[in-house]
């Protein structure tokens, strides 16, 4: 049904039926159409802080993630040296 382009429609009543007080139920909400602000980019120098805070991420995401690596690769090797030591 997306693919053939139907969707919900956007306004929808309120079901008397199923209101709490069915007196009270409204049959919608007044709207009315405001201009969206242009979209306006950021600012160079924040652009620019955040490549320098995700390469600093991603440098102690990498050395933390090395280190782990590395300790469990040495528990693994000197494990397997001892086991053919016996």
């Amino acid at each position: 049904m997306v693919a053939a382009g139907w969707r919900k429609p956007a306004r929808v009543t309120a079901d008397r039926a199923r209101a709490r007080l069915p007196q009270l139920a409204r049959r919608g909400v007044a709207m009315e159409e405001l201009q969206a602000p242009l979209y306006r980019g950021a600012p160079w120098w924040k652009r620019l802080w955040s490549i320098v805070a995700g390469s600093a991420m991603g440098l102690m995401l990498g050395g933390i993630l090395a280190t782990v690596v590395g300790a469990g690769a040495a528990f693994i090797v000197i494990a397997l040296t001892r086991m053919l030591k016996q």
